[in-house]
């Protein structure tokens, strides 16, 4: 049978060993928490800011928890670069939750010399009043 490798393992065995970045071997992992009731004025289009990736960081996973939030309601998790990089448009109508593990956004660095904001994106209709969401960011860094 053959061997294969991913491409920072690859790096720990070959002869001479590389450097794996430090986020991605041995960095440590934050969870940005928050949390947001709507106004309901919340439109199509309008975007809900939940956290950010400042340099060197990156993205690992994220979890979307909402009450329902009226019927035809979406809700996507992207930044400026891509506004569903982590987590494609999807229905809110029901309260329940979503996994932001979309492949673009699954490992994402950051590797520009500024933060980069991170936010939910309403679509389908405005959103229902008083409806709590909440957010767990899970990022890596050096």
């Amino acid at each position: 049978m053959a061997d294969f490798y991913g491409t920072n393992h690859a790096l720990t065995v070959a002869t001479p060993r590389s450097l794996v970045n430090g986020g991605d071997f041995g960095g440590s992992v934050r969870v940005y928490t928050d949390s947001y009731t709507t106004l309901g004025t919340e439109a199509v289009g309008d975007s809900i800011y939940v956290g950010y990736l400042k340099p060197g960081e990156r993205f690992l996973f994220g979890i979307v928890v909402f009450g329902a939030l009226g019927a035809s309601t979406t809700l996507q998790l992207g930044d400026a670069g891509d506004d569903d990089r982590y987590m494609a448009a999807g229905s809110t109508a029901a309260a329940g939750n979503k996994d932001a593990r979309a492949l673009a956004g699954a490992g994402f660095l950051n590797d520009t010399d500024t933060a980069i904001s991170l936010c939910l994106k309403v679509g389908g209709a405005t959103l229902a009043a008083g409806i709590g969401i909440r957010t767990e960011l899970f990022i890596s860094r050096v």
